[in-house]
């Protein structure tokens, strides 16, 4: 075994010690454009001005809320399956669904660990706000007068910390695959002012991995360290664990750039199976840490590429001033030799997934919002893992989201198909719809999924349920408006006219399950264009 960080020394959380760009042309920037197009008679303008109730944002955060019931009413907790400095985390099934979750527990007196407002528990704050496949998803989260109770995906594969301490060390391939699902996760949280300050391999979760195929999927997790940030105010909370924390933040005057330091030291352990910076306590480790002196020596590093040096010494630049970043780490020499790997794709599939877009016909809101509570709500399926593979390799910034022309040209060299700019922009306008600019992983779930399988009986009653409040059966004026995040009168008063059958007033679960399953009732004709060079080939490569 390898010299990974010793257990003990590895949990200690050190708090209050005396402590290529991403393409500019957004759609929402486009859409402001009146285009003609020659395959249309309508412009870019009027698909905009058709827009029914342009003014409501669906959101996945409107659904993640506080639920004012008794959490051991909803779940039944199964397991203990960790602890950490500030809770426990236990294995739990919703009584309702029998989806099985996870269920962490933090004690209120911990908020003292936050270093601006301590009313509200930041990690909860700041998951509502991610969308990335590389991220934990928040559910739902409880409150009573000592704990949080927090209700997440639950991740089955255990944490990278036993990867390393099974595997010692990595192949370059295996390690870039790793770092670059970090840096990605990185890169969005800093876009959205956001830090985590306690990157390690315990709070990195395998989801799956297929050493022979090189395959690894990772979620970061536990955020209760992190913090927004502005770039004008530096932070001073000294938080972290030893081996991984930057020199800087024990010197209590640091910006984001201290996730790179931290991401810097997990990419040394896993190319040399040891640490950059040790010792027999943790005064000790954070003396060498301050320092910022480490081994690149042959002994260490004679069967490593020029390229993993290289970024090594980047990520752990002393002066984080100069310290790069996660978007330019993503753009390195050596994350960019084996992100472009081709993926292949199987024909039929892809037809498949371009069909599922093309025909997608949500005209409603109520529908929208139906479709992204049930995309967040289910389990990772098989199909979805295959969605999250095609979504990632269209990122081709890797900051996990895709921009107007990230679309375009995914469309072009996966799906084999050439949009027009009316057609491209009816599609965006679809899947776009907290209208940010840019398709959030999410977003694009909800319009590639299979809609027979997404919509079934089973995942609409779910839904219908989670919508209805109190619980009478139906879905009055005010319930829907909180489902949209909305008080606009109009929309619930025009959603009334068309789909309330017995004219009560309300949604009945009968009218609900009509309005979401016509959207499986228009069809267009099926892609005759599958790969651009061949239709009749059995793999598209990207």
């Amino acid at each position: 075994m390898g010299c990974a960080p010793n257990k003990v020394v590895k949990q200690v959380v050190i708090t209050n010690i005396s402590n290529n760009s991403k393409i500019d042309t957004k759609p929402s920037q486009i859409l402001e454009k009146k285009i003609e197009s020659k395959s249309s008679k309508h412009s870019i303008e009027l698909l905009v001005n058709q827009e029914a109730h342009p003014t409501i944002k669906i959101s996945t955060n409107n659904f993640i809320t506080e639920n004012k019931g008794r959490v051991e009413d909803k779940y039944k907790i199964l397991s203990l399956i960790g602890k950490g400095s500030y809770g426990r985390v236990y294995k739990v099934q919703h009584r309702s669904s029998k989806l099985f979750r996870a269920m962490k527990i933090i004690k209120k007196t911990s908020l003292s660990m936050q270093d601006d407002d301590q009313k509200f528990l930041k990690e909860i704050e700041i998951l509502i706000e991610t969308d990335h496949p590389n991220i934990i998803k928040i559910y739902e989260y409880f409150i009573d007068d000592v704990y949080f109770f927090l209700i997440t995906e639950l991740i089955g594969g255990g944490d990278l910390y036993s990867a390393i301490t099974k595997f010692s060390k990595f192949s370059e391939e295996t390690a870039a695959s790793i770092l670059y699902q970090i840096f990605s996760a990185i890169c969005y949280l800093h876009s959205k002012n956001i830090v985590h300050r306690d990157i390690k391999p315990e709070n990195i979760l395998v989801e799956n991995w297929s050493l022979k195929n090189e395959e690894i999927s990772l979620k970061i997790i536990d955020f209760g360290t992190s913090n927004f940030f502005t770039t004008e105010n530096k932070l001073s909370l000294k938080i972290g664990s030893p081996y991984y924390i930057a020199p800087e933040v024990i010197r209590n005057e640091y910006n984001e750039k201290c996730d790179i330091w931290s991401c810097g030291v997990l990419m040394y352990i896993l190319i040399c199976g040891k640490p950059p910076f040790y010792g027999n306590s943790v005064n000790e480790i954070m003396d060498n840490v301050l320092k910022g002196k480490f081994d690149m020596g042959p002994k260490l590093f004679k069967n490593v590429s020029e390229k993993a040096q290289d970024l090594i010494k980047k990520l752990l630049t002393y002066d984080y001033k100069k310290r790069i970043s996660a978007e330019e780490a993503l753009q390195s020499d050596w994350i960019q030799t084996y992100k472009n790997k081709k993926s292949v794709y199987n024909s039929h599939e892809v037809e498949q997934v371009l069909d599922n877009i093309k025909n997608f016909n949500a005209k409603e809101k109520l529908q929208h919002a139906t479709l992204a509570y049930i995309v967040h709500f289910i389990g990772a399926t098989d199909e979805v893992k295959k969605l999250k593979k095609m979504f990632k390799d269209m990122d081709v910034s890797g900051d996990g989201r895709l921009s107007y022309d990230e679309l375009r040209v995914g469309f072009s060299q996966i799906m084999g198909q050439n949009l027009t700019d009316v057609e491209l922009e009816k599609i965006v306008m679809d899947i776009d719809q907290d209208r940010n600019g840019f398709i959030e992983y999410e977003e694009f779930l909800r319009v590639a999924l299979d809609k027979n399988t997404l919509l079934s009986q089973k995942n609409l009653k779910l839904a219908f349920d989670n919508f209805d409040i109190n619980g009478d059966g139906k879905l009055s004026g005010d319930e829907i408006k909180k489902v949209l995040g909305t008080d606009n009168n109009e929309y619930f008063d025009d959603l009334i006219k068309k789909i309330d059958l017995n004219g009560d007033g309300e949604i009945s679960f009968d009218e609900f399950s009509e309005l979401m399953t016509a959207i499986l009732k228009v069809k267009m004709p099926k892609s005759k264009q599958v790969t651009q060079k061949d239709s009749s080939q059995k793999t598209t490569q990207i």
